[in-house]
């Protein structure tokens, strides 16, 4: 039998989405819908329940009886294409190809993007550490004209690292800055509150420091619209939020109880959260109702976990092995050794502990070359060549000090970084390295904190 005519439509009414049940908005109203058979109907096809991985499983006649990830990968964006309208889509694809050169979204984004941008609403988004968190709030100011982002994050190296990267597709503009005691310039945030940045990037204790939401507020009324506010690693505000970042607790209030921010989209982002914890972010951080929840699996396939017994030794034989290649790739190359060394952080409980272990493997290193150069190279000399390998990372650095560390890790100058474990200071590292953990918790959620910083190899002592 067949369906009765769109009477609605011809007749001039308003059309809904048969998703949210609302009036369509103009990123919904389309002639046709790219996976209708229908020319005449008008906005996305009926709601229907999509396939997941998990139908696939059970159809699978295979002798695994799985989807391999890229298969799964594929139904998932595949599914959310179909919810999707199209139009939202080849919009904000333009966006992304123009400024981040990718052709297609992962699965998730899309969604979290459609719920931002057409649909004002909250978000959280609980993926594992390069899932594309990143993206969903770095999109929506580029794809709006005269919009800012507000960027809300307790890392201070992961700030500038973002905002090094924005700038450089700026095409010559700066389109990035971070606000917050770390920051040198003056001059940023007026520059920022006079609209100059799409993205600004800022300290908790910032966003809720006395009168700066006041300020956020007229820039939105008067300068640019804020499009929305995200709260990267927002599990602070639960497991971690007391002693890590009291401030976080003070988010969801300074936002949700001035009159002009209130109604700003907040999208709340984290690679590890249980669901306890996320419960925590959604009522401290004062979610809205109807709150878009994206959740991934926090499975790792890029990480490589190898246990290994403590030599005896002690816990700092575990270096033993890297201080004797940086020596030998020194006495070599000379200089050039700096990009032959094996990466490695350290990650320790406090500050004390971090001088204590750079000073330890510095002079097991400047021994290893004086020994090694059959005394040739006096052990002073040695240990000044060492410390140039290795360097600490915590906030009782100079700011300087901690922004050389960070860069010439990077780029491959500095081997050996020793690191707070609250500094996570380089997840944007694009090479390989190792880490080894010198800290003890009771939970094992912090231990998987620590695990998921690590984008690519994981060497992890215990």
């Amino acid at each position: 039998m067949s369906s009765p005519p769109n009477t609605a439509a011809a007749a001039g009414k308003v059309t809904v989405n048969p998703y949210t049940k609302k009036a369509i908005n103009p990123y919904q109203k389309q002639n046709s819908h790219p996976n209708s058979n229908n020319s005449n109907n008008v906005g996305p096809p009926p709601a229907k329940r999509l396939k997941t991985p998990e139908d696939e499983h059970d159809n699978n006649d295979s002798s695994t009886g799985r989807l391999t990830e890229d298969e799964e990968q594929a139904l998932l964006l595949a599914n959310e294409l179909s919810e999707i309208p199209f139009e939202f889509q080849n919009d904000v694809t333009n966006t992304m190809q123009k400024h981040f050169a990718h052709s297609s979204f992962r699965p998730g984004q899309l969604t979290v993007l459609h719920s931002l941008l057409a649909e004002s609403k909250d978000a959280c988004v609980f993926w594992a550490t390069g899932a594309g968190k990143s993206l969903v709030y770095q999109l929506p100011p580029l794809h709006l004209q005269n919009q800012v982002a507000i960027v809300v994050s307790p890392l201070i190296s992961l700030m500038q690292d973002q905002c090094a990267k924005l700038n450089g597709r700026g095409g010559g503009v700066d389109i990035a800055t971070y606000l917050g005691s770390s920051q040198c310039n003056p001059q940023a945030e007026e520059r920022a509150l006079n609209g100059e940045f799409r993205l600004v990037y800022m300290t908790p204790e910032k966003l809720t420091s006395d009168g700066f939401s006041d300020k956020l507020a007229y820039m939105h009324q008067s300068v640019s619209k804020i499009c929305l506010i995200a709260i990267d690693e927002s599990h602070c505000v639960s497991e971690w939020g007391h002693d890590f970042r009291p401030t976080f607790l003070q988010i969801g209030p300074t936002v949700r109880t001035h009159h002009i921010l209130q109604n700003i989209p907040l999208v709340a982002l984290t690679a590890t959260a249980v669901p306890r914890v996320q419960k925590d972010i959604i009522k401290n951080l004062q979610m809205r109702q109807g709150t878009t929840i994206a959740k991934k699996s926090f499975d790792r396939s890029n990480l490589k976990i190898t246990i290994r017994r403590k030599p005896i030794t002690g816990n700092y034989g575990v270096f033993d092995g890297l201080v004797k290649d940086i020596a030998a790739a020194f006495l070599k190359l000379g200089n050039k050794a700096y990009t032959q060394g094996k990466s490695t952080i350290v990650y320790c409980a406090t500050k004390k502990e971090v001088e204590e272990i750079c000073s330890r493997i510095t002079q097991a290193m400047a021994h290893k070359i004086t020994d090694d150069s059959n005394q040739t190279i006096a052990f002073s000399d040695a240990e000044e060549i060492s410390s140039n390998f290795v360097k600490p990372y915590h906030a009782g650095l100079s700011i300087g000090n901690r922004e050389d560390a960070h860069t010439n890790f990077l780029i491959g100058k500095v081997s050996i970084i020793v690191a707070t474990v609250v500094s996570t200071a380089y997840r944007s590292c694009p090479r390989s390295f190792y880490c080894t953990f010198f800290v003890s918790h009771t939970t094992h959620v912090f231990f998987y904190r620590l695990l998921v910083w690590v984008l690519t190899s994981l060497i992890f002592d215990v």
